[in-house]
């Protein structure tokens, strides 16, 4: 009896769990409900640092098991990419083994390719987690669990590089600049660089720099000297430049970057010159080699040698040391030559050493040709100059000798000098007869450009005469001289005016004079007033031109120019004088008049307009404003108004009258007026005539100008805009297109269309912001930009903000404002099971377990109610 007791009791018991069992499984048919133990994960996000295009880049996804003591193991990760992330080889899952307590982290490691081009910014994929619960020595699967993973693009750095100037001087120190620039779309942190280059020295030791970030868009310049060896001279070299930085990843990386620079010719610092180029057959000559230093720095030990090209040949000094040149310090040297062929041109090779500001070792070699004549000459020249001015006509003197015993006859003279100089004036002589013996001065006129200013050059003189025979014989003198300084210009024009008053507040009509006080004529001169501080002109440009003035004649101009009201005590107008003389120098010279303000008038009324810019392309409406600045009534006013020629007034002749302004009150008049486009970005004035009645009755007319500049119009307009997928839903990315037109009168600089942040749009800068450039007059600009609608967007209509903003023609930025309905669905779109789930467990009826459990002890209480009854009633039987 007590057998089959037992047996019925765990039959009940067995009846009970498998109906617990049932009960429970009809509410929760996926997964066991061990919910009960509360089992979460903390939110993970992945940083990935891509090349543009790169394939396999890891990606690492750091998740934390956040709360509930229940140990989890088992876990396997699936993640869903966004757009533009794709994986290789199928790699969408990843597991951790192994078990994992409550603030254990888990990291999931991924393998991604990125697409081309692909912005920077944040981008949200998809994780599902499942796991395992060990409870009690048992695992039970536990509930999936979805996040929505946010995904940072840092895109990477592009160190890049640049040295100016990239023209460098052999033999020198060079001041350059190295540029640093970040042309990427990420910071750069801790950059260490390191310029180096084969030949060159930096000053000061290594050329080693530290930036501690560069952001994308920054640069940095680092200014050094750097020392170029000479044997660099006429090539192209580079350098080197080794960067250590870290990444916005924190990931060290070294880059080495070549830089090109040209190494411009070794320039001469000595110029060499013989004191003359003329030798005689069969003697030795006495010649001077003339030393010039053209450097800026003292030069020590500098050493000269010369060596003559065969047959002749240096018998005297060929070597010689200086100690010491200063800066353009000349040097003679002395030497003997001996010159054994007659009628042969030749040349002498001087080599001048010395060591540059490194020490290192540096050689110059110029060449001087001469010519050797037969026996001694007929005739000699000589002078005792050997310096001439730069910019100037300079009178040479030299003399002419007959050296013979013989006299000549029939003696022309001519002379010559190689460009730039030039002879001016007399250039040829003839001389019937000249003794033995007898000197003739000759005087040469020579002209030295400025641009001439220490340079070495020679008159070349041509003689030919009859000697006693009746034969005709010619011969050739040279005159060296050395350019040595620039002339003192001494300007010929004289500029005054009769007038030495002024009155302020009024048009003062100035008499002008400009004369040519020198003796030579001046052609092609203009005359320009230069701004003014305290006065305007009136009725004038402001520009005169002549085309000549001979010597002593001058020319009368007349400059009105109204002088301001609160000017006191000098007034002083400046002119800029340009004109050229007989030999083609153009100069440009600055005159100023003073003048005395005598008297001051002042007005009545203010003369102003609330419209200082007249937009140009439509009729606009210009508005002047009197205002009466006194204490008693203007009376009878008439107002005269003309454009200038450029513009034209409509429907008016220009032509007011005002009968009365009361003190402090002002009228307006409006002048529509019309501006052609072609003239947009030039200025003007208003003229304006004033004729009133002031507050003691006397009758005045003022002549006023009033400035303006004219401007274009800019009107963008978004057209055309079309917006993919439509409707939106939350999760997708967007593509808005779209032209923008512009429709104004001027073209629309730098055009930038950006989204204002707005819910439930999301987006990177990138995608936020697209330039468009410029957009001429009459052009449609298209442009594209990829917002993404935010997971927690619901259902409706919303406005996309875009603005649209531009640089106007002066240079100011400007904005336009503009929205776009944008419809969003959140039942099309994704398939279901990409749809975002809830973050967390799904809902589970904890009721239902609780009804299943009574249920099963309420039966379980009948049942054993029924036993016991039963049990009673067989021992009451029997």
């Amino acid at each position: 009896m007590k057998i089959k007791t037992v047996f019925i009791t765990v039959l009940l018991l067995l009846q009970i769990i498998a109906f617990t069992l049932q009960v429970a499984a009809t509410y929760r048919t996926s997964y066991i409900p061990f919910n009960l133990i509360d089992v979460s994960w903390g939110k993970g996000e992945a940083i990935v640092e891509p090349e543009p295009g790169d394939d396999f880049v890891p990606l690492v996804i750091t998740v934390a098991h956040a709360k509930g003591e229940v140990v989890v193991s088992g876990v396997n990760a699936t993640l869903t990419l966004p757009v533009g992330f794709s994986f290789p080889l199928f790699q969408a899952q990843d597991s951790a083994p192994g078990s994992y307590r409550s603030g254990e982290e888990i990291d999931f490691d991924f393998t991604v390719n990125t697409a081309k081009n692909l912005p920077t910014g944040i981008y949200y994929g998809y994780l599902r987690i499942e796991f395992y619960l060990l409870l009690g020595g048992m695992t039970f699967e536990g509930d999936p669990w979805n996040m929505s993973i946010p995904i940072k693009l840092l895109g990477k750095s592009d160190i890049n590089y640049k040295l100016n100037p990239q023209m460098l001087n052999p033999s020198a120190v060079n001041d350059v600049t190295l540029t640093v620039s970040n042309d990427g779309s990420s910071s750069a942190y801790f950059l260490d660089l390191d310029f180096s280059a084969e030949k060159t020295t930096p000053i000061g030791g290594r050329a080693s720099w530290t930036v501690n970030k560069l952001k994308p868009g920054e640069s940095a310049a680092f200014p050094f000297s750097l020392y170029i060896h000479p044997d660099l001279q006429d090539k192209t070299a580079e350098g080197s430049v080794v960067t250590t930085y870290k990444s916005a990843y924190d990931r060290t990386l070294t880059q080495t970057d070549t830089i090109h620079f040209t190494v411009a010719s070794l320039r001469d610092l000595f110029e060499v010159s013989l004191s003359s180029i003329s030798l005689i057959e069969g003697q030795v000559n006495d010649v001077s080699l003339i030393l010039n230093y053209t450097g800026t720095s003292t030069q020590s030990k500098v050493e000269v040698s010369a060596t003559a090209q065969p047959p002749a040949a240096i018998v005297g000094p060929e070597v010689w040391t200086i100690d010491q040149l200063n800066p353009n310090q000349r040097k003679s040297l002395a030497t003997q030559i001996y010159a054994p062929i007659a009628g042969q041109s030749t040349t002498l090779t001087i080599t001048v050493k010395y060591f540059d500001v490194m020490g290192v070792k540096v050689e110059e070699t110029s060449q001087i040709g001469f010519i050797v004549y037969s026996g001694p000459e007929a005739t000699l020249l000589k002078s005792d100059f050997t310096n001439v001015k730069a910019g100037a006509i300079n009178d040479i003197p030299a003399t002419l000798i007959n050296s013979r015993d013989k006299g000549i006859v029939d003696v022309e003279v001519s002379v010559s000098a190689p460009e730039p100089m030039g002879v001016v004036g007399l250039s040829k002589w003839s001389i019937p007869y000249l003794r033995p013996g007898e000197e003739e001065e000759l005087t040469v006129n020579l002209h030295a450009p400025s641009a001439s200013l220490g340079s070495t050059s020679y008159l070349s003189f041509m003689v030919k005469y009859r000697d006693e025979a009746g034969e005709v014989k010619s011969e050739t003198h040279f005159l060296g001289f050395v350019v040595v300084e620039s002339a003192q210009f001494v300007s010929p024009v004289t500029l005054y005016s009769v007038n030495s008053k002024v009155t302020g507040g009024l048009v003062n009509d100035l008499a002008v004079t400009i004369q040519n006080a020198g003796d030579d004529t001046l052609y092609n001169l203009e005359v320009t007033l230069a701004p003014m501080e305290g006065g305007q002109l009136i009725g004038s440009e402001g520009r005169w031109t002549y085309d000549l003035l001979t010597p002593n004649e001058a020319k009368s101009f007349l400059v009105p120019i109204l002088v301001s009201e609160a000017r006191e005590g000098g007034f002083t107008i400046t002119f800029n004088i340009e004109s050229t003389d007989s030999l083609g120098y153009t100069r440009t010279e600055m005159r100023n008049l003073g003048f005395v303000v005598g008297e001051v008038f002042s007005s009545p009324l203010r003369l102003y307009s609330t419209t200082p810019d007249i937009y140009a392309g439509s009729v606009f409406n210009y508005n002047l404003s009197l205002l009466n600045l006194m204490g008693e009534v203007i009376k009878n006013i008439e107002v005269y108004a003309s454009p200038p020629p450029s513009i034209t007034f409509v429907s008016t002749d220009g032509r007011w009258k005002i009968d009365v302004i009361a003190p402090g009150e002002s009228k307006t008049l409006v002048i529509p007026l019309y501006a052609p486009t072609d003239i947009i970005g030039s200025g003007g004035a208003l003229t304006v005539t004033l004729e009133y009645t002031d507050q003691n009755g006397i009758y005045r007319t003022e002549v006023r100008n009033l400035g303006f500049a004219l401007r274009g119009t800019i009107d963008l307009k978004p057209s055309g805009v079309t917006i993919t997928p439509l409707p939106a839903v939350p999760g997708s990315e967007l593509t808005v297109s779209g032209q923008i037109f512009n429709s104004g009168t001027v073209t629309a600089k730098a055009v930038n269309v950006s989204i204002i942040p707005s819910h439930p749009f999301l987006y990177t800068a990138m995608e936020g912001t697209m330039v468009v450039g410029d957009i001429d007059v009459g052009i449609q600009a298209p442009f594209t930009l990829n917002p993404t609608v935010s997971f927690q967007a619901e259902e409706g209509t919303y406005k996309l903000q875009l603005l649209i903003t531009y640089k106007d023609d002066m240079g100011l930025w400007q904005e336009i404002p503009t929205e776009i309905p944008v419809t969003i669905s959140t039942t099309v779109g994704l398939p279901t099971d990409e749809k975002p789930t809830q973050e967390g467990p799904l809902p589970f009826s904890w009721m239902n377990i609780a009804l299943g459990i009574v249920i099963g002890i309420i039966v379980a209480w009948v049942a054993l109610r029924l036993i016991s009854r039963r049990k009673k009633s067989s021992e009451e039987w029997e």
